[in-house]
Parts: C-alpha cells; sequence; structure tokens
C-alpha cells in the first residue's frame, strides 16, 4: 500500500533527524534505523527523486555507504586540513588524494571533492584562474628530466636493494653496489626513490617495497605482481643496470 503525503513528511522528517544525529559517528542501532527510515522513504516514490525526499534518500544512501566502507577499510590517514594542504603543497594533496582514492573511494573526504568539482568547472568554462591542485608540477631539472625510458629500471634497483635488506645485507653497501653497476654517485642513486615517490604516491611505492622485501624473505608476492618486482624476479644486478644504462642511451 502506498504512502500518503502525511507519512511520507514524517518518514522525511526521521530520516533528517537520523541523519543529523549520526553527524558525529553512529552505532549500530542507529545504522539500522537511518536503513529502515530510508527505505520505506525511497519506496514511498513520492517525488521519484527529484525533491527534498529523494535527496535525502539520496544522502542516508551514501551515509551508509561511507559507514560500511568504514568499517571494512580501517582509515589510515591522519586528519588532514585539506584546504591548507591544497595551498601549501599542492603536489602532496594530490599524492595524499590519490592514496585516498587508491584505497577506499568511498572514504573520498567531502573538501576534497568540493575542490575537484570546483577546479574542473574552472578549467572547463574559464571562469577563474585553475587550481594549483590542477597545475602541472614543474619538471625536475637536467637532461631528459628522468625519462620514462629509465625510470622502471630505477624503480627496480631499489626494489633489489629492499630485497637484498630483507637477506640481512647492509643498506649502505647495497646503496653502493647499484650506484658502481650504473656508474652513478650514490646520491643520485638516492634521488631516484624521492622522485619515484614524488610521482606515484609514498603508499604506492612502500607496497611495492614490501613485495620486494618480503620476496628476499622468500614469501611468494601477491596479486596483482608490480612491474618492479616482475623485473626483479627476472634480472640480476647487472642485467638491471644493463636496462637503465640502454634506457640511458635512448635518450642521448
Amino acid at each position: 500500500m502506498d504512502l500518503d503525503d502525511e507519512q511520507t513528511s514524517v518518514l522525511g522528517a526521521a530520516v533528517s533527524l537520523i541523519l543529523l544525529s549520526m553527524r558525529n559517528g553512529a552505532d549500530r542501532v542507529s545504522a539500522h534505523a537511518l536503513l529502515d527510515a530510508a527505505l520505506d522513504l525511497a519506496a514511498s516514490g513520492s517525488d521519484d527523486g527529484a525533491g527534498r525526499d529523494g535527496r535525502l534518500s539520496q544522502a542516508a544512501a551514501l551515509t551508509l555507504a561511507r559507514l560500511v566502507a568504514n568499517w571494512l577499510v580501517p582509515e589510515h590517514h591522519d586528519r588532514i586540513d585539506w584546504h591548507e594542504l591544497a595551498d601549501a603543497d599542492p603536489a602532496g594533496w594530490r599524492e595524499a588524494v590519490v592514496d585516498c582514492l587508491r584505497s577506499a573511494p568511498l572514504l573520498t573526504p567531502p573538501e576534497v571533492l568540493d575542490q575537484l568539482m570546483f577546479g574542473l568547472m574552472t578549467l572547463d568554462d574559464g571562469s577563474a584562474t585553475p587550481s594549483t591542485i590542477l597545475s602541472p608540477a614543474p619538471k625536475a631539472s637536467g637532461k631528459g628530466s628522468n625519462p620514462a625510458s629509465r625510470r622502471a629500471f630505477e624503480q627496480a634497483l631499489h626494489a633489489w636493494i629492499a630485497m637484498e635488506k630483507a637477506r640481512g645485507r647492509p643498506a649502505t653497501t647495497l646503496r653502493n653496489e647499484v650506484a658502481r653497476a650504473v656508474g652513478r654517485t650514490v646520491k643520485a642513486v638516492d634521488m631516484w626513490l624521492l622522485e619515484w615517490r614524488r610521482r606515484d604516491g609514498p603508499a604506492s611505492v612502500a607496497l611495492v617495497l614490501k613485495a620486494a622485501y618480503d620476496l628476499g624473505r622468500g614469501r611468494a608476492p601477491t596479486f596483482p605482481v608490480s612491474d618492479e618486482i616482475m623485473l626483479l624476479r627476472l634480472c640480476s644486478l647487472p642485467l638491471l643496470a644493463a636496462g637503465w644504462r640502454h634506457g640511458v642511451s635512448k635518450e642521448s
């Protein structure tokens, strides 16, 4: 039986009150109450999702989705002032957002979505100066600006260092071995790691290095296997260094 308008407005008020009560967190009882009220409100079909009741149903669905996602994927970010980070460090903002989207898209903070939507709209209609968060980062100085033809080998070489560290070898010795193999300084080899983190984000790099460390401890890699781990399983240090040198010659 269809609910009449008076009942629908009562349901809308109920959903509103439950949503307000959950602003500072939710427990199982309030989550169940919101789900029941939102389902009844959506079933009433009073405005086909276009009016106030429809918007309340959507807000309830989003709140419940975020709540469930939060239970399933523990939040691992420190509290971030997204507006302050966007102004102070656009590259850091992008890295943190990518990490957020990669790990749990439903947990993307509303402030981030607002900034992204505004930035994309200004890029589309030219109504304002594009936000710095969507402006390309300046390229690093130096010939080739770390060309892509050798990045994979630089990253695989750092994965090799992590694998050998897991086998008990000192990090300083390993960094020196890599530097000698490619004919560069240890400082240059260390810079590869910083550039890799800047490109892909610290969390992504940490996952690859952990997989390499696990490989060094004799554990099988988990899927999907990254390109760096595949190179590491196929190539010795001399072969990785030769691949890097070949990339350099292609850019010369």
